[in-house]
């Protein structure tokens, strides 16, 4: 069972990182005149979760209740953001995390995961637990954020 824990955390962590890192702002385009992510009403300078190289990161977590132990993964990604940040980041940007509790349950992690990306502004959202991560699947479109979800459970 710790050996599945350690796989969950290291396999969320590379899939974050990887797509906050791989998702940099556009470049404007020459001329200054307005790129086409302008025209769609998100300009690459104005990226939701993305402000002055620094890339806020949601963390939908299992602070309470029965399943609380799976705290642990969300204290994980955050001692590895804390260290990716101390050596300078990824291509010069840098991560700061916001938490919520879920408390594991499916209404509560809706709840987390919209207050989340409207309130908090993040711009990628990390999730624990399979009755959360459940809850979101027939939303996730509509929230328009990258979601990484760490379970045991397929999905």
């Amino acid at each position: 069972m710790k050996g599945l824990r350690l796989v969950r955390v290291v396999l969320t962590l590379v899939l974050g990182l990887s797509a906050v890192a791989c998702s940099a702002p556009a470049p404007a385009s020459p001329g200054g005149g307005a790129s086409s992510a302008a025209q769609s009403g998100a300009s690459g300078s104005a990226q939701q979760g993305v402000d002055n190289k620094v890339i806020s990161i949601g963390m939908a977590s299992i602070l309470s209740g029965a399943s609380a132990s799976a705290s642990a993964i969300s204290e994980a990604a955050k001692v590895y953001l804390d260290m990716v940040n101390r050596k300078g980041g990824v291509n010069g940007y840098t991560f700061k995390y916001v938490q919520r509790d879920t408390a594991n349950q499916p209404a509560q992690a809706v709840a987390v995961a919209q207050q989340l990306l409207n309130e908090d502004k993040v711009f990628a959202t990390i999730i624990e637990g399979t009755p959360g991560m459940q809850a979101l699947v027939p939303i996730a479109p509509s929230l328009r954020e990258p979601i990484l979800a760490a379970s045991l459970w397929r999905v």
